[in-house]
């Protein structure tokens, strides 16, 4: 399958939008505007951001210990790309694309010595609907398509790490990213390992380029082995956790807000 637009939605810079309500609850996605695609794609029960300590870009000189060209440390993007800002996937879920513009999950803060990334439960109907409205916003996909899209379900949870300084998973192997990556079922008090993870890298980039890693995508599986839901209806809220070059991304969802019109949507 085509990995052409995964990062598509990567370089939108981060900000806080004002809403009165839940728009994935108040509306249906057709009728969502360019504000409310943001809002679910920067700022929703989805999608979170973590803060890191930027420790590689304490070395000396040039290479990883760099702000990316063309970005200033408030996360302002130097636009290439053109049409669509950024990605988080395709609408059928978070690794079906890859490839793009230039990631940009903001490298915000008041010092250059942090970064941060945005996690995105990609596979969730209601950020896969963002998705699908944002491309037809913006031409890349006609209605009928993005419905199309839609109804293909995917096969696992897959959620999605994005940011505009991805040094840390420059180097990486996926395979050891897997090793060390996670879900905390809080109420089982059970870890769930990843069945595998994606780097996908931009064509063409150097292999140094802090932006040539458009999006790390984890893929977890949505039953146990006995065919039974891995997430319950009984769980609240988990943690995601993943370590790599030296740095790790913790951060937790709660499960109850995770719901759209219909209902949980994981």
């Amino acid at each position: 399958m085509s990995k052409r637009v995964v990062g598509l939605l990567g370089c939108l810079v981060f900000a806080v939008l004002a809403y009165a309500g839940d728009v994935w609850k108040d509306k249906p996605y057709k009728q969502w505007e360019e504000k409310d695609v943001q809002k679910i794609l920067r700022d929703s029960p989805w999608a979170k951001t973590a803060m890191v300590e930027a420790k590689w870009r304490k070395q000396s000189g040039d290479g990883a210990g760099r702000l990316p060209q063309g970005n200033t440390p408030q996360g302002q993007s130097s636009g290439s790309g053109g049409g669509m800002s950024g990605a988080v996937g395709g609408p059928t879920g978070a690794g079906q694309y890859g490839g793009g513009v230039t990631n940009a999950a903001d490298i915000s803060g008041p010092q250059a010595g942090q970064a941060t990334f945005l996690v995105r439960w990609g596979s969730a109907k209601t950020m896969r609907e963002a998705v699908a409205r944002m491309y037809v916003l913006h031409g890349n996909m006609k209605e009928e398509e993005a419905d199309k899209a839609l109804a293909e379900e995917p096969e696992d949870y897959q959620l999605t790490i994005t940011g505009l300084d991805m040094t840390p998973f420059l180097t990486a192997e996926e395979k050891d990213i897997q090793a060390k990556s996670y879900l905390m079922l809080k109420k089982e008090k059970t870890r769930l390992a990843p069945a595998r993870v994606t780097i996908n890298r931009k064509e063409g980039a150097k292999p140094d380029d802090p932006q040539s890693v458009t999006a790390v995508v984890f893929h977890f599986p949505k039953k146990d082995a006995s065919g039974q839901p891995v997430i319950g209806v009984q769980e609240k809220n988990l943690e995601f956790s993943c370590e790599s070059g030296g740095v790790t991304v913790r951060l937790s969802f709660d499960l109850q807000k995770m719901a759209g019109a219909q209902g949980p949507d994981w």
